[in-house]
């Protein structure tokens, strides 16, 4: 039937085919000669119109070729053009061949719309196949094979066809803008061949002609062919729709087919099956009064023949399974792209498609129990294969029943007389035999059923793979769109029947239901039974055993992380029993499948409401006055009972109405009762929450100004004001959202501003679960580190010390030593619980309004380069990969910073390395660390290292003279920690600094010198200059005390002097190495002595030299040792005669004493 655009589009067509002949007339036609070029002077081409052609192209280029006196880059230049010219005139002839062909099918229209229309007549009606008696199983199977590649030979037709409608609208719209393009285009081509500059000595003008000519007859062999195709497709859109419904019922034939192949199929299995199992049970029950070698090989017979027919019966199983899923796959997929064709024709989501598109939302199958399916398939389709290769090995090593018979027959233990032997031989051979074919049967039915289950595999996981983009479609474009109408007369008579509908007699067919259903599965209700007076029983031994957890907590030595972690394992149990009850009638209801709608969407609504209790039970057991809260986690015990109170009244109104606006929303007898009276119950639990946060988030209330209190200047006492606005007005946008018809967006985010809350509970849960993990370990590796030290200074000050230090002396001495390194690990140790919890709130917030910003799924098609990789392959990146790169670098940085921390206390300590080793393995980590995300972050967007080696091998050399220094520094970083020339907490001098070693890092090493001053050392300088490390070995140091004593003291003396000092101080090691003295030279004013005393660590150097000093002096005093002094003898030679010199009484010792100082 023609219609008005089928009129139009004749006209049209019969307009441009008149101005196309119109105009060619009009326009003089050109020529060129073939064989030579004119005289000189005569233009080039003619003004009769002749047709050119790829022979008179090809001969002119040969012509062009033959040329000697031409230059070269002339010849390649003509050359060119007219190989150009001859590419045209073959893409013409392509052109019209199109052309011909449209005419063609146009020309067949109206036969091919009747046989068409004949064999939809025909095809009404599906005729079964004829399925011959003699037909084998294989041959049905074969059969099958084919009728499955048929539907998918039909259903690629018919996808095709049902595209075509579409694909000809889009050609029909474009046609007559490609069809001005060409003409324009013609128009141009002809006024540059009509030109008269051209003249025939010039070799490039005629080689440009022609190809100009070839372009035209191109160009209008496309015009020609388009006109053909606008004038097919306004032709055969009849011709169209008929191929589509008989595509369509093609394929609804082709299905039945299959079907009835798979039911033949099935059936002859299960026959093949059942005929198998009945003979080999009559072999079975013949062979009970037989020997026991044909017992025993019948009753394997017999197991052999059940396992095929419970593999066929699975095969059968799993075969309507799959055909469920296509077709359940089929109809969705079409639906999903109906939707996609409605949005974008319509440009967005109206109000009327909203609601429809809610509706869908709501009928989307649950993808969970899909891929639980998928997930349990996998084991499945293992031991499948598993079964087919194990049952085809036996089957082949029966190759030679004969043999296996005779070799049974000798094998065995049984007395057989001769005549009984060819008997006995015989009847086993046939059971061999039998059991042969049973073994290939069950072998190719589980290769089959691991086939099946294979192609099952691929199918639902492309199910849910459309459910989840259906779902994403819809939740897309469904958020912002009005899904109720608003507040009138109708909706308060809907209120007015909702709560006579709520409030009717619905208890009895939900005492019902739950009957029926303990009748069928009792022993689940006596399990219930006995565990509700159980955990009656249980509770208040819960509860005491909470409370010796926490008195043990309040010690610190019985303190332990293990038990906070059972008071929350406990807390947990006592907060779960009525969840749990609510969750086990959930599980009973929804597997009864209750007919009446009251039960079922009670049934429904409970599911949800068990989760939500479970946490704000939770909630009031972990603030309960003897939970873990206030015991364990040492949250503010005030504002935690004052948080609790307010919960406890905001849980007895908000838990009803949320139960029956559940019962509202899963109700299926009336949709207007939650558009109405569900809607009035928002309102009151929006207005409730609204109360409970301006309660609880109150700047002055208990618990904000508790927190404030510990957390003074804090992100939450910043923005304290902030929250509390929220607080009234996000409720509020909620209520309004609702009133105005926007129902659905406002129960979406309510639904996800609760599971905000609940985030919000975890997350402070989880934080001061780490935060008490980190005091309770902290307070355990000090404990260790006073206990190791303590052994270590009585081990070594054991021995000749009679002058002990006191145990608390030890403790503050080892307290002041690893101050610093307990504040760096314990800062790291934060700041990784921390990031810890940080990464944990994003993580969750992510999940819980993801849905919500479909803005963001939209990164990914954002497109912002591509490369080709080494395979050829386009690799496409977007913002989203750029995104995702930079939070894989911060991450990466983030823990480089501070995992060495927790490395240190988790692991490191309890390993038997020193400081010095400990800190390598911790640099070292970091640097894979940060090495490991700046690589993968490069990686995310498209940047490897074959496509920057010759960059960064160029700026290499570039740096390698600007930055030597600091590469080196670099180098020389990585040396000293794989090498360890030095390590943190080492003494060392380089040059004329010494000090202590406190960091190492990538450029330079930080040494603390005596007078506590820090000194950036670069890394090269530890490699390329002398080094003394006075604790590399060990920490064990020599002190020298050269000692000097006048001439006549008693040597002998002065040694045993110098050994008493030395054993008698508590630093001076006394047993391996020993202290030395010997008497080393007689010098010019002194005899000279040297002791050599070795300490423990060089950090007591200088006080020890102090000390042993001042015991020196003081022993040789009291011994009379005169320790020397420089003397020098002066000779006078110059004057000969002698002179008196006056001197003093030589002054006694006693004397000397007794006159003042």
């Amino acid at each position: 039937m023609l219609n008005a655009r089928h009129i139009i589009c004749g006209f049209q067509v019969f307009f441009f085919l008149f101005a196309g002949a119109a105009f060619s007339i009009a326009q003089p036609q050109s020529s060129l000669d073939s064989t030579a070029l004119p005289p000189a002077g005569e233009p080039a081409v003619s003004e009769s119109a002749v047709t050119l052609t790829i022979e008179q192209v090809e001969a002119e280029l040969s012509r062009t070729e033959s040329l000697s006196n031409v230059p070269e880059e002339t010849l390649a230049s003509a050359g060119d053009l007219l190989n150009k010219a001859i590419a045209q005139l073959k893409l013409a002839q392509n052109h019209s061949q199109t052309r011909q062909q449209y005419i063609s099918d146009r020309q067949q229209i109206p036969q091919r719309r009747e046989a068409v229309k004949e064999q939809l007549s025909n095809a009404g009606g599906f005729s079964e196949p004829q399925v011959p008696a003699e037909m084998t199983l294989e041959q049905m199977e074969q059969r099958l094979n084919e009728a499955q590649t048929q539907i998918a030979e039909s259903y690629r037709v018919y996808k095709e066809l049902m595209a075509e409608p579409k694909r000809r609208e889009q050609r029909l719209a474009a046609i007559p803008a490609e069809v001005l393009t060409i003409r324009e285009t013609i128009d141009s081509l002809e006024a540059r061949f009509n030109l008269k500059a051209f003249t025939g000595e010039d070799l490039l003008s005629r080689a440009n002609m022609y190809y100009i000519q070839a372009q035209i007859q191109a160009k209008k062999a496309l015009l020609e062919s388009l006109l053909e195709e606008q004038l097919f497709y306004n032709t055969a859109g009849e011709l169209l729709s008929l191929r589509r419904d008989l595509s369509a019922s093609r394929l609804e034939n082709d299905h039945k087919t299959f079907s009835f192949w798979q039911e033949k199929t099935a059936q002859a299995r299960k026959t093949d099956a059942e005929k198998t199992a009945k003979e080999a049970l009559t072999a079975k029950q013949i062979a009970q009064t037989a020997h026991p070698l044909l017992q025993k090989a019948a009753e394997y017979n017999s197991e052999l023949a059940k396992k095929q027919t419970q593999i066929v019966a699975k095969i059968e199983e799993v075969s309507q399974y799959r055909l469920k899923i296509l077709e359940k796959r089929a109809r969705l997929q079409m639906d999903y792209k109906e939707l996609r064709e409605d949005i974008e024709v319509a440009g967005k989501v109206t109000d009327v498609m909203g609601v429809i598109l809610l509706t869908k939302r709501n009928s989307l199958p649950d993808p969970a129990k899909y891929r639980k399916n998928i997930n349990e398939r996998l084991s499945e389709m293992s031991i499948a294969r598993f079964e087919s290769r194990n049952f085809d090995r036996e089957w082949a090593r029966l190759a030679n029943v004969e043999r296996e018979a005779k070799d049974v027959i000798e094998q065995s233990q049984h007395s057989i007389s001769e005549q009984e032997y060819d008997d006995l031989f015989n009847q086993l051979v046939q059971l061999y035999k039998d059991r042969r074919k049973i073994l290939g049967s069950v072998s190719g039915y589980y290769g089959t059923y691991a086939g099946i289950l294979g192609k099952l595999d691929v199918q639902e996981r492309d199910f849910v793979r459309l459910i989840d983009d259906y779902a994403g479609l819809i939740d897309s474009n469904i958020l912002w769109v009005k899904s109720a109408s608003r507040f009138n007369r109708q909706t308060f008579e809907s209120v007015r029947e909702a709560l006579n509908w709520l409030f009717g007699p619905h208890w009895e067919p939900l005492a019902a239901a739950i009957l029926a259903d303990f009748k069928s599965n009792h022993s689940a209700y006596l399990i219930l039974i006995l565990l509700i007076p159980y955990y009656l029983w249980a509770q208040p031994k819960l509860k005491r055993k909470i409370k010796f957890t926490n008195e043990n907590t309040a010690h610190k030595y019985s303190d332990s992380f293990r038990q906070t972690l059972a008071s929350l394992l406990m807390t947990g149990v006592m907060a779960m029993p009525v969840p749990a009850v609510l969750m086990f009638f959930y599980w009973r209801l929804n597997t009864a499948a209750p007919t009446d709608p009251f039960v079922t969407a009670l049934t429904a609504s409970l599911d949800n409401l068990s989760v939500q209790l479970a946490f704000l039970f939770l909630f009031r057991h972990i603030t309960a006055g003897w939970g873990p809260a206030i015991n364990h986690l040492n949250l503010h015990k005030e504002s935690i009972r004052w948080l609790r109170r307010h919960t406890s009244w905001f849980l007895i109104i908000y838990i009803p109405i949320i139960l029956i606006t559940e019962i509202l929303y899963t109700q299926t007898v009336d949709v207007e009762w939650y558009n109405s009276l569900g809607r009035m119950l928002f309102f009151a639990a929006a207005a409730v929450l609204m109360v409970y946060l301006l309660v609880i988030f109150r700047p002055g209330g208990k618990f904000i100004a508790a927190h404030i209190g510990d957390h003074r200047g804090g992100w939450i006492d910043k923005l304290k004001y902030l929250f509390y606005p929220l607080c009234f007005i996000v409720p509020a946008i909620m209520i309004i959202m609702a009133e105005s018809g926007y129902l659905y967006a406002a129960t979406f985010l309510f639904s996800k501003i609760e599971q905000t809350l609940l985030l919000i509970f975890m997350i402070i849960l989880l934080s001061a679960v780490l935060s008490r993990w980190l005091k309770v370990t902290h307070f355990k590796y000090l404990v260790a580190k006073k206990i190791k030290a303590k052994q270590i200074l009585e081990k070594t000050g054991k021995e000749n010390s009679s002058e002990k230090k006191p145990e608390s002396e030890i403790i503050e001495q080892e307290k002041v030593n690893q101050q610093r390194e307990m504040e760096i690990l314990t800062a790291q140790m934060k700041r990784l619980i921390r990031i810890a919890v940080g990464l944990t709130a994003i993580f969750g917030l992510w999940l819980i309004w993801s849905e919500t910003f479909p803005a963001m799924y939209e990164l990914a098609q954002i497109r912002l380069w591509s490369r080709t990789d080494s395979l050829g392959n386009e690799q496409i990146f977007y913002l989203f990969d750029v995104l995702k790169a930079i939070f894989i670098a911060v991450l990466a940085v983030m823990l480089g910073r501070n995992i060495p921390g927790a490395l240190e206390m988790l692991i490191l300590k309890n390993l038997p390395i020193n400081s010095g080793v400990r800190f390598a393995v911790n640099t070292i980590t970091r640097y894979i660390i940060v090495t490991a995300g700046i690589i993968m972050a490069f990686s995310a967007v498209g940047i490897t290292w074959k496509t920057v080696q010759w960059l960064v091998a160029a700026v290499s050399v570039g740096l390698g003279f600007g930055l030597q220094e600091i590469f080196a520094n670099f180098v020389c970083g990585l040396i000293i920690l794989f090498e360890q020339p030095i390590r943190v907490g080492d003494y060392v001098t380089i040059g004329d600094t010494s000090g202590l070693v406190t960091k190492i890092q990538i450029r330079a090493t930080t040494i603390r010198k005596w007078d506590k001053k820090e000194m950036v050392v670069p890394n090269k300088e530890f490699i390329i200059n002398r080094l003394i490390n006075w604790s590399l070995s060990d920490n064990i140091i020599r002190l020298d005390f050269p000692v000097g004593i006048a001439y006549g003291s008693d040597t002998k003396k002065a040694e045993e002097l110098l050994y008493k000092v030395a054993y008698r101080h508590p630093e001076v090691i006394k047993t391996d190495p020993k202290p030395i003295v010997f008497f080393q030279s007689f010098g010019s004013s002194a005899l000279l002595f040297e002791m050599r005393a070795y300490l423990n660590s060089i950090e007591n150097r200088l006080k020890v030299l102090h000390e042993i000093n001042n015991q020196i002096d003081q022993e040789f005093r009291k011994a009379g040792i005169e320790i020397a002094f420089p003397q020098q003898d002066l000779h006078i030679r110059s004057v000969h005669a002698p002179f008196s010199v006056k001197t003093d009484e030589p002054v006694s010792q006693e004397d000397s004493e007794q006159k003042p100082s």
